[in-house]
């Protein structure tokens, strides 16, 4: 419910018919609702899928569809570890790390940032500790060219949380190996 009203207000905004400051409350309302939401999300009883580090590369603001998808991929299951916007990568490689991922999650809106992806997945791939976490691409950069996926050297792209998922699973092995 939240992803089709906030897909509408950027699209007012694009076009010109809320200003910057409508789009930011709107948003800033829908994470109010969110975070309402978070006492039945968060149940540290629920049997886990695996363990997933979600992130906006450095410089990418837009975090909130990224947000949602991890509030949904956690009620699925997954023990998520959720950054946020403008992660900076030596930050993301270490949590990657510490945190034992199965699954890194990495989220970009803005088409200036898929070269900034492309060179932190290359930054976890030359380093031993996160080198076979498989990484999965999205948002709205990655919606309008999925093929991007493999550009930037991306195990996989999902357009949303049910595909994130099934995605992440697909992509893990029990010995935990890249693909």
């Amino acid at each position: 419910m939240f992803r089709p009203a906030q897909l509408e207000i950027g699209r007012l905004w694009h076009i010109g018919s809320i200003t910057v400051a409508q789009e930011h409350y709107a948003t800033a309302v829908t994470q109010l609702v969110m975070a309402q939401l978070y006492k039945y999300i968060f149940e540290p009883q629920r049997p886990r899928l695996g363990t997933l580090v979600a992130a906006c590369v450095g410089g990418e603001l837009h975090d909130m569809g990224l947000r949602m998808i991890t509030d949904l991929l956690e009620m699925d299951g997954w023990r998520t570890h959720f950054l946020g916007a403008s992660t900076p990568t030596q930050s993301l490689t270490d949590a990657v790390s510490r945190h034992e991922a199965d699954v890194l999650i990495l989220s970009a809106a803005m088409a200036s940032r898929v070269p900034d992806v492309a060179a932190l997945i290359e930054r976890l791939r030359a380093d031993v500790r996160t080198a076979r976490v498989p990484v999965v691409v999205g948002g709205y950069a990655f919606d309008v060219a999925p093929s991007l996926s493999v550009a930037v050297g991306a195990d996989a792209y999902a357009a949303d949380a049910a595909a994130a998922s099934a995605t992440a699973l697909g992509l893990m092995t029990s010995e935990g190996e890249r693909p």
